[in-house]
C-alpha cells in the first residue's frame, strides 16, 4: 500500500527571529514581529513570515483530505513535489476516469502549500491526459473548483476540507460532460478557433504553424482539436507557468462555449 505521506512527512514550526548585537561576540536579541517557519527534521529555514502568519501542517490536512478521497476510489496515485519552502501534491484517481477509451483521462485533486512567507493554501481539481501526462486546471460552474486560503489566523481548516469533496464532484461531472460531448461532435471550423484565439496563438507563432499542419479537416474530432491546441501550449516552454494556465483555461472556455457547456 502506498505511503501517502512519503515526502512530505515532516513538521514546521514558526520560531522567532533573532540578531546578534554588538558585533560577534555580542548577546542575541530578538526582532520584533519577525519569525522563521522552520522544518524540524532538517532544521531548514522555509521562509520569514510576520506575527499574524499561521502555518498550515500540510500533513495534517492531506491525511484528512485522503480520508474523504478514500470513499470516492479504491485506485489512486499520489505524488508530491517540494521546491524550497513550497509543497505540491497531487492525486489522480484511476477509477474514475472521464472517459473509459484508448485516450484515457482521470480526475486529479492537487494540494499546493507554501511555508515561504508568500504562498496560499490552495485544493483544486482537473483534468489529466494520460497520452500526454499534461494536467488541466477546469473551472466548474457554479462551484469552486479552486479554494484558495491565505495563511492567516483566520484561514479555517475546516473549511479548506469541507472543500475537498464538493471540488473532487463538481470537476470530474463538468470534465466528464465536456469530454464527451467534444468526442461526438465534428471538429469546430478552424477559422473560428482561430478568430477567438488569436490572442493565444499570436504570441506562439511557431505553435500555430503546428496547429495548421496538424489539423485536418474531416478527419478529427472537436475533442482531438482540443487536444492539438492543449498540447502545442503546454509544451511551450517559452512562456511561466501562470501564462501556460491563464491560456489553458482560455482554450477550454472557448471550447466548452462552442459546445454550448457554460464553463
Amino acid at each position: 500500500m502506498q505511503n501517502v505521506l512519503e515526502g512530505i512527512d515532516f513538521k514546521v514550526e514558526k520560531r522567532p527571529a533573532y540578531v546578534r548585537s554588538g558585533g560577534s561576540g555580542g548577546a542575541f536579541l530578538e526582532v520584533p514581529d519577525v519569525f522563521h517557519n522552520v522544518r524540524v527534521d532538517t532544521g531548514e529555514v522555509l521562509g520569514t513570515v510576520g506575527s499574524k502568519y499561521m502555518i498550515v501542517d500540510h500533513r495534517a490536512v492531506f491525511l484528512k483530505a485522503m480520508a474523504a478521497v478514500s470513499k470516492l476510489s479504491n485506485d489512486f496515485e499520489v505524488q508530491h513535489d517540494l521546491h524550497r519552502g513550497k509543497i505540491l501534491s497531487r492525486v489522480t484517481l484511476r477509477d474514475m476516469p472521464v472517459w473509459d477509451g484508448p485516450d484515457r483521462s482521470f480526475t486529479r485533486l492537487y494540494f499546493r502549500n507554501g511555508h515561504d512567507g508568500h504562498s496560499q493554501f490552495e485544493v483544486g481539481a482537473g483534468l489529466f491526459r494520460v497520452i500526454c501526462g499534461n494536467g488541466m486546471i477546469i473551472p466548474v460552474e457554479g462551484s469552486a473548483s479552486q479554494f484558495r486560503g491565505r495563511h492567516v489566523q483566520s484561514l479555517d481548516v475546516g473549511e479548506i476540507l469541507a472543500q475537498v469533496q464538493v471540488v473532487l464532484e463538481m470537476s470530474h461531472q463538468k470534465t466528464r460532460q465536456f469530454k464527451t460531448l467534444m468526442i461526438a461532435q465534428d471538429p469546430v471550423p478552424h477559422d473560428e478557433l482561430v478568430r477567438q484565439l488569436g490572442e493565444v496563438l499570436t504570441k506562439k507563432a511557431d505553435a500555430a504553424q503546428d496547429l495548421e499542419t496538424q489539423y485536418q479537416p474531416g478527419r478529427a474530432s472537436a475533442w482531438r482539436q482540443f487536444n492539438q491546441f492543449t498540447n502545442a501550449i503546454s509544451h511551450d516552454d517559452r512562456v511561466n507557468p501562470v501564462t501556460r494556465d491563464n491560456q489553458l483555461v482560455r482554450v477550454f472556455r472557448v471550447f466548452a462555449g462552442l459546445a454550448g457547456i457554460a464553463a
